[in-house]
């Protein structure tokens, strides 16, 4: 299967003639789908960074129906490169957000566009005919090379793509104008990411085609200190409601990269999880967002338990590992101030495709043990240990520093041996593997047909 998906990966590159740094980061996220399944019931929102940073599901009331397939990066040719995710299930809907990295990041023109998402709605219609599609606008933003006239441009051929098809078009524009004005107060703070705020215009706008009420309360952006997109994504944290039963995730990239409620089927599993690239933000941003993620809202009790991953900055650094654990502490110092009731557990750092990285690692886990041996209520999960194959990290779950839709499945697995109470379950193994290998199959005969007719 590790080979089908570099040779998938490998012809993507070669069709679109585009290769990235962030190429390792949208890779792992789009291989993470191939061990979810999506079904009849399923509301799939597909699209870039601006999906994936949210937690739809959270929004429209713990829904556990809604599913985020949003990969922060994305483009059109990696939608259809990847369709198959999503409608090998045939979904009832689908909320599609496309094209703003087309013209921001890639240079594709609004033909190419208007080409690549009618190709989308085709295969879906002929695949999932019963699936209901809706095109989202391209929100206004005017950060790179996107200006307002092109992505205006963009809409219309969005709209023309709905009449000829007979599709839902969901205009965003004019509720989300004020995004280019960086108004850390309102919708935005780099003109292109959402606070909040927007999420909470975009929401209550479609939550009649959902069928959820939106959970926002549209109070104040509570970024706890932390700026940029960071930030932003610590105002959503501030407005989500946080229940007597609920279990969060807390951390770097490891816990964003997760649909943690579906990996583990149950929702009263949350991710709180802020960052998507390696080796993510410092202790201190997780310092700063705890006080908003568990007391932002008004109204929030104090979770059950607390999954706690982080520190891989500083394990990544230079600084002394011992060190760098007295600021882990804090962390969890200040989740014991703030919900004094909450069972904690400290995940252990997963190993590194580099050896002395993962040397830092197991010296940063031993570190953690003894926190947890010190704290009462605390307990060390060894998160470590099921990555390793002989010297190294275990290829089948890992693809360098970042977990493989496997590796997800089997720390889902980790981890349910802790949420006994909560009965939660996740996907054997093997299930698990026959559907990423059908998944990636299907993709890769799909790009096979592609270069035939190139």
């Amino acid at each position: 299967m590790k080979s089908r998906l570099i040779s998938l990966i490998c012809l993507m590159v070669c069709l679109t003639g585009i290769a990235r740094a962030d190429d390792p980061f949208r890779n792992h996220r789009y291989n993470a789908f191939t061990t979810l399944k999506v079904d009849t019931s399923s509301i799939v929102f597909v699209g870039n960074s601006i999906t994936n940073l949210h937690e739809w599901w959270e929004a429209f009331g713990c829904n556990a129906k809604v599913l985020n397939r949003g990969v922060s990066g994305s483009y059109s040719d990696e939608v259809l490169a990847n369709l198959e995710n999503v409608i090998m299930g045939h979904p009832a809907k689908i909320f599609f957000m496309i094209g703003t990295n087309d013209l921001g990041m890639y240079g594709n023109k609004t033909a190419k566009i208007a080409a690549n998402v009618r190709e989308i709605v085709a295969r879906v219609k002929k695949e999932s005919p019963k699936t209901e599609i809706y095109l989202q606008s391209v929100l206004p933003t005017e950060v790179g090379k996107r200006t307002l006239p092109a992505e205006r441009e963009i809409n219309d051929s969005l709209k023309k793509i709905c009449t000829d098809c007979n599709l839902t078009y969901v205009d965003l524009w004019d509720l989300l104008i004020d995004i280019p004005s960086k108004n850390p107060l309102s919708m935005s703070n780099d003109g292109l990411h959402l606070t909040v705020k927007g999420y909470y215009q975009w929401c209550n706008a479609i939550a009649p085609i959902v069928g959820s009420k939106c959970v926002y309360t549209n109070g104040e952006n509570n970024y706890g200190g932390v700026d940029k997109l960071y930030g932003m994504r610590v105002t959503q944290f501030g407005d989500l409601p946080v229940c007597k039963g609920d279990v969060l995730l807390i951390g770097d990239e490891v816990v964003t990269g997760g649909e943690w409620h579906e990996l583990l089927n149950s929702t009263k599993i949350k991710s709180r999880g802020n960052a998507w690239d390696y080796p993510g933000r410092p202790l201190s941003v997780t310092l700063a967002s705890i006080p908003v993620i568990l007391q932002g809202r008004e109204g929030n009790e104090q979770p059950a338990k607390v999954f706690l991953y982080a520190g891989v900055r500083e394990v990544n650094g230079n600084k002394n590992v011992a060190a760098s654990a007295v600021e882990y502490r804090k962390v969890v110092d200040k989740i014991r101030e703030m919900a004094p009731n909450t069972k904690i557990y400290l995940m252990a750092h997963l190993p590194q495709a580099n050896a002395k990285l993962s040397k830092r690692a197991k010296d940063f886990n031993l570190q953690l043990q003894i926190i947890a041996e010190d704290i009462e209520g605390v307990t060390y999960v060894d998160t470590y240990t099921p990555f390793v194959k002989g010297s190294g990290i275990n290829p089948e779950y890992m693809m360098g520093n970042y977990l493989t839709g496997l590796g997800y499945n089997r720390l889902a697995r980790v981890l349910a041996d802790y949420l006994v109470e909560e009965g939660v379950s996740v996907m054997d193994e093997d299930v698990a593997r026959e559907l990423a290998a059908t998944y990636e199959a299907r993709n890769a005969a799909y790009m096979q047909n592609v270069r035939k007719k190139k």
